[in-house]
Order: structure tokens, then C-alpha cells, then sequence
């Protein structure tokens, strides 16, 4: 076959482009393909401290500029624990990819688009002319994206006469609580080598994030006692720093115009007061309704009389050494003692509290003058019971429930525990023994207290008619008809050494004072 054209040598086609047999010279050349383009270039990444956001910028490549039609990026995230690069996205194209416009040269990315707060990342962009694709342009990036630590942190004590604490704080510069979920609280007291160590995962409290106060009070913090207080913000991904401010709780005494702490006792308690002086300066001045400051010569101001009885306030008063009231109850508590029960006690060297318990009172005065006329004498004895605490030195009632001399003082005595004495045996049946005898009532103290320190509750009664019984009647379970109280008498052929009386209506009987002292310290002659 000869060749009719000799530009482009197709056998039966002529130079003017007829056709003669063969093929056009356009059928035979291929397309050309658009020349792939060369790598982005200064890819940069760029996280946001204030947003879980990263910004990628780059420069366009180097050869092919100008015919770039777009830009495709995507995000992946490192699994070191399989030592492989998984990709984040996993609908579309796989790996999927995003596409921009050749005239954007700097994208956004966030959590949609694979972007995880505290991993390692690999953020790939390459160009794109047509369908023609570039080389990926790589960049690692640790998006290390957690809150700063709070700003502005405080603890205020406002009021030192009370242990109470509020903390403040304002959220970090570098998020605000769109992104913060919340914030930990924790505190630590200081011990005696001035460490703050805890456990890193200690919480005290979690709150939300447009809470940015609180107030802390006892139980959770302690008077007299140095803490570290630390906040920090939170995220769904990460926990800021520790934000940390130290305070000492102070507390002062509660004598109006003392500015000194409270005393610190031993086994940790915390008195009331600065000194026992002060303590009772404040009983002479003030009313002793708790939160009244209000001057008076009694106990109870004229607006908490009714209160503190509707309430069964009841508390005690340290009686000064020095009185005419402490010296007679001495003395009266050492004549009281039986010389055959050994030496007697110094009371002088102990304490005295008095009792005010004005529901008591009030219930005692109602049933001595629902007595005959002639049966309304009042006499004092002594009940021995368990001393499970250091009343004498905090000058307030303990929690204890099996201190009996707490117990006592701050309720009464109380029906439901008669009978339910350690004292299994009970000369008269089940009743509220008391004695005459300091010594008697003494014995009743000392298996039960832990230290050297007893406690005895010096008691006015109303014995009304008196049933006196020499032998004994355990199966009694009250006075007979007519009597008001049952007297043990101390007889030559009974089994009483010494008397007692028994009375079953806890109305008959006012605690009036606690009488402490130690049985290492007597009365010498």
C-alpha cells in the first residue's frame, strides 16, 4: 500500500486530509496527559491552645503552580500499640480525603475531621491537577490540647471566729467553658514534716464548669490546722495543672473581742476558747445559746429562754477554782468519802463543770411541785457512770454513745437506759441508783474509764416519801403506792455497807455538776 499523505504517512489518506483506506493522524496520537505536580511545600501545623483546632498551611509546589486545580488533605492518627498509622476517617474514599480550592492554601481541622486531643497525628496535603494526583506532603504533630492552670485562685477565710473556707477561681486564659467540662477540687493536710504528699488520683469534689466558687466548712476541713488546696480544669480528652494555694484555718477563740486562737488539746480536740479564764469570762457575760451574743447575768438571754428549752440545749460551765461554789463542792465531796474506801481523791487539783440544761431543770421544778406540800425537800447525791472523753478540757459534750457522764449531763437520765447498766446486779430491781456517799458512787467509775481521770455527777433530788429497805428486793420494780423513792439502808445484819436510794422517774433527778479528777493525785492529812 502506497502512502497518499507525507505528514503523517497513513496509507490512503491524501495530504488534504481525504480518506484513503487508513487512519486519521488524529485518531493516532494519544491525549496528553496534564504533567503530575510536584509536592506542596513549608507544610505547617499549627494547634490551637484555646479549641481542640489545628490549622495546616502550606506553599504551592514548586513546578506545576499554575495548572493546580485543588488541594486534598487528610488526618491520621498513630496507634503505637500496634506500631501502625490507622486512619481516622473511614467512610469514602478510603483513606478519605478532603478537597479545597486551588486559591486555599490553609485549612482548619477539628474533631470531624480526625483531629484527637493528646494523640499523635500525621496530616498529609498533596495537589491535585485534574484527576492528576501529587505526592503527599507529611508532617507529625502532637496535639497536646489541655486547659492551663486556673487563674486568679484563692481561699478566704472571712470570718476567723469559724472554721469556714470559700475558694475562687476563674476559668483558664486559654479555653473558656465551652470546652471545659468542669473542675477538680482536692486538699491535703500539711503533717508534721510540712509535706502535702497524696495519691495523684485523690478527688475531693467534681463540679460542673460554670461553678467557679465553694465553700468549705468542718467536717471536711480543721480548725487550727494547715492545708494545701488544689483545683484544676478538666476536659473530655485531658486535666490541666494543679492550681495550689496553702492556708492555715484559724479559729478564734469565742469571747467577743479576742483575736487569739482557740486552744488546741490534746488527742487533737479544740476548745471553744483560748483558756479556761476566757471561757469563763464568756459564761459570766454572755448568753449561752449558741450564734447569741447577747449580754446577760443568766444563762439565757430573755429571747432564748423558751428556745433553748423547746430544743433541750443543754452544755457546760467551767467553775472557777477560785469560787466559793468550787470550794464547797470540795469539801463537800471529801467529807461525803468513806475513810474505809481508801484515800479520797483531790477534787481541788481536778475540775468542776456546771451543767445548765434548762429542759431538765424545768421538767425536775415541774415534778418537785406536783409533790406534797411537806415532801418537797431537795437533797444532793452522787451518780457514778462512764467517762469516755475529755470534757473537762474541751468544755463540750462528747459524741460518744456510751459515755455515760456526757450523756447524763446533756439529756437527763433516761428511762429507756435503766436496767441496761453494765451493772448486771441491782440490789432494788431496775431503777436510777444514786448514793450519799462520794466514795460509793466513786466505784462505779473506775472499771469503766480508760485513763486515770473519773467523773462523778453531783445531782439534786426530789425523793419525795422514802421507802426504806434493809434486805434485798430485786424483783422490785418501783416504790409501793404512796412512796415516791426507795432508800437502801446500811443495817448491822443487812447487806448494805453503805446507803443508796433508788428513784424511777427520771424527773426526780437533776445533774448539777461534774465533778473530774484524777486517782493519782489524794487528799493528804
Amino acid at each position: 500500500m502506497g502512502i497518499c499523505c507525507s505528514c503523517c504517512r497513513c496509507p490512503g489518506q491524501s495530504r488534504s486530509g481525504h480518506n484513503c483506506q487508513g487512519t486519521s493522524t488524529a485518531a493516532l496520537i494519544a491525549p496528553q496527559q496534564p504533567a503530575k505536580p510536584g509536592q506542596v511545600q513549608n507544610l505547617r501545623v499549627t494547634v490551637d491552645p484555646r479549641r481542640p483546632t489545628v490549622t495546616l498551611a502550606w506553599d504551592p509546589p514548586a513546578n506545576g503552580a499554575n495548572d493546580v486545580t485543588a488541594y486534598e488533605y487528610r488526618c491520621r492518627k498513630e496507634e503505637r500499640s500496634a506500631g501502625l498509622l490507622d486512619w481516622i476517617s473511614t467512610s469514602g474514599r478510603s483513606p478519605q480525603t478532603h478537597s479545597v480550592s486551588y486559591l486555599v492554601t490553609s485549612v482548619r481541622l477539628m474533631k470531624d475531621h480526625g483531629v484527637v486531643p493528646l494523640t499523635m497525628c500525621t496530616f498529609e496535603v498533596r495537589a491535585m491537577i485534574g484527576t492528576v494526583e501529587g505526592y503527599w506532603k507529611l508532617e507529625r504533630a502532637f496535639i497536646d490540647w489541655k486547659p492551663d492552670p486556673v487563674e486568679n485562685f484563692t481561699v478566704t477565710q472571712h470570718n476567723p471566729k469559724s472554721p469556714y473556707v470559700v475558694l475562687n477561681w476563674s476559668p483558664p486564659i486559654n479555653m473558656g467553658t465551652e470546652y471545659i467540662k468542669g473542675y477538680d477540687i482536692r486538699l491535703k493536710q500539711r503533717d508534721n514534716l510540712n509535706s502535702y504528699d497524696y495519691s495523684s488520683d485523690f478527688i475531693m469534689d467534681r463540679v460542673g464548669n460554670t461553678t467557679t466558687t465553694m465553700e468549705l466548712t468542718t467536717p471536711v476541713v480543721t480548725a487550727l490546722t494547715t492545708y494545701a488546696f488544689e483545683v484544676r480544669a478538666y476536659t473530655d480528652y485531658s486535666e490541666g495543672e494543679w492550681c495550689r494555694e496553702t492556708k492555715h484555718i484559724d479559729w478564734y477563740c469565742k469571747l467577743p473581742g479576742c483575736n487569739v486562737n482557740r486552744e488546741l488539746l490534746t488527742g487533737g480536740r479544740i476548745s471553744e476558747f483560748c483558756s479556761r479564764k476566757h471561757s469563763r469570762e464568756y459564761a459570766a457575760q454572755y448568753c449561752l445559746f449558741p450564734g447569741c451574743i447577747n449580754k446577760t447575768r443568766n444563762d439565757f438571754c430573755e429571747n432564748h429562754v423558751e428556745q433553748a428549752i423547746q430544743t433541750g440545749f443543754s452544755t457546760v460551765v467551767d467553775v472557777d477554782p477560785d469560787s466559793r461554789v468550787f470550794k464547797d463542792l470540795c469539801k463537800h465531796f471529801r467529807k461525803d468519802w468513806a475513810e474505809a474506801k481508801g484515800p479520797c481523791p483531790d477534787v481541788n487539783k481536778g475540775t468542776i463543770l456546771r451543767i445548765v440544761n434548762p429542759a431538765v431543770s424545768e421538767r425536775f421544778e415541774k415534778y418537785r411541785k406536783g409533790l406534797p406540800l411537806f415532801r418537797r425537800g431537795l437533797e444532793h447525791y452522787y451518780h457514778g457512770t462512764k467517762l469516755k472523753c475529755r470534757v473537762d478540757e474541751t468544755l463540750m459534750f462528747c459524741k460518744t454513745t456510751d459515755c455515760g457522764v456526757c450523756g447524763i449531763a446533756k439529756r437527763g437520765f433516761d428511762p429507756q437506759k435503766m436496767g441496761k447498766s453494765d451493772v448486771k446486779f441491782q440490789r432494788f430491781g431496775e431503777g436510777f441508783y444514786l448514793a450519799p456517799n462520794s466514795s460509793k458512787s466513786h466505784d462505779y467509775t473506775r472499771e469503766y474509764t480508760s485513763d486515770t481521770i473519773h467523773g462523778i455527777l453531783q445531782c439534786d433530788v426530789a425523793p419525795g416519801k422514802k421507802h426504806n429497805l434493809e434486805q434485798n428486793a430485786r424483783d422490785l420494780q418501783g416504790p409501793p403506792e404512796g412512796y415516791h423513792s426507795v432508800v437502801g439502808k446500811h443495817s448491822r445484819h443487812g447487806p448494805l455497807n453503805y446507803d443508796e436510794i433508788v428513784l424511777h422517774n427520771p424527773a426526780a433527778i437533776r445533774p448539777c455538776y461534774i465533778l473530774l479528777y484524777s486517782t493519782l493525785q489524794y487528799y493528804t492529812v
